[in-house]
């Protein structure tokens, strides 16, 4: 993925929103956007650092030189402390610390100590505490034709930032909700039922589907936003007998109406 794509993703993995982000990183909600859209592609050097703090990632893997995404689904040390998580070059060097006499450690301790000083100087802010919560990730919503729950554990523990508004979190299949949601990313929700024109996660006849939920208080109308995949729409009337069951609304942001 390029910067672009993985900044809009990891900012969608936390559930938040544009403009929480730009207050984060120290700009406003619209530069956000042009980077997630690329219009934006060179980022300074300050904003990557805090772009990655904001989103617990590295700026490494922002910037497409390491894999190394410290997503906090991942397994990771530190957190049962409130503490960063540490990298596996972080937990390196901390062996490679070890292995050294007392000069060599005392080398290490002021060239750490310079560095911090350095960012500091620079407005860099320190890397927050990471603290978790765990909220349930259901295994399938489908976005491209109907889903069926997992016939195993209804849910898997997942971790995200205590501080996220997530309640829990759904794992989305096929192309019908690109571009905003894609096949195999998991979307952050909340259990608020959704008002026109959001992302709901519903159970519509024993399927788990995510779609734009349109209503005129009385039918229910679900939408794919990728019209290609007109196919996969949904429209529940009052008179009809499907049985539908609201799980809540995607942490995302507003999306035009889907037009016929």
């Amino acid at each position: 993925m390029e910067f672009k794509d993985k900044l809009k993703y990891l900012r969608q993995k936390q559930g938040m929103t544009l403009e929480q982000v730009g207050d984060a990183v120290g700009v406003g909600k619209s530069t956000v956007r042009k980077w997630e859209t690329g219009d934006i592609a060179n980022v300074r050097r300050d904003k990557i650092d805090r772009l990655a703090a904001a989103l617990h990632t590295n700026p490494a893997y922002l910037m497409g030189w390491t894999e190394e995404s410290l997503l906090p689904s991942a397994p990771i040390s530190g957190t049962e402390t409130g503490k960063k998580p540490l990298s596996r070059q972080a937990q390196q060097l901390a062996e490679d610390y070890d292995a050294l006499d007392v000069w060599g450690q005392r080398t290490l301790r002021v060239v750490a100590d310079a560095e911090k000083a350095r960012l500091r100087a620079d407005g860099v802010p320190e890397v927050p505490m990471y603290r978790e919560k765990i909220i349930p990730l259901f295994g399938t919503a489908a976005a491209a034709g109907p889903g069926e729950p997992d016939t195993g554990e209804p849910w898997e523990d997942y971790a995200v930032p205590a501080d996220s508004r997530a309640e829990f979190a759904v794992r989305i299949t096929g192309d019908s909700m690109e571009p905003e949601l894609h096949s195999g990313q998991v979307a952050m929700c909340t259990k608020r039922r959704p008002v026109n024109g959001e992302l709901a996660v519903l159970m519509v006849n024993g399927s788990l589907l995510c779609k734009q939920f349109i209503t005129d208080r009385e039918n229910i109308y679900l939408r794919s936003l990728n019209r290609a995949r007109r196919d996969c729409d949904y429209d529940i009337w009052a008179t009809g007998n499907d049985t539908v069951r609201c799980y809540g609304t995607v942490l995302h942001p507003p999306v035009p109406l889907v037009e016929e």
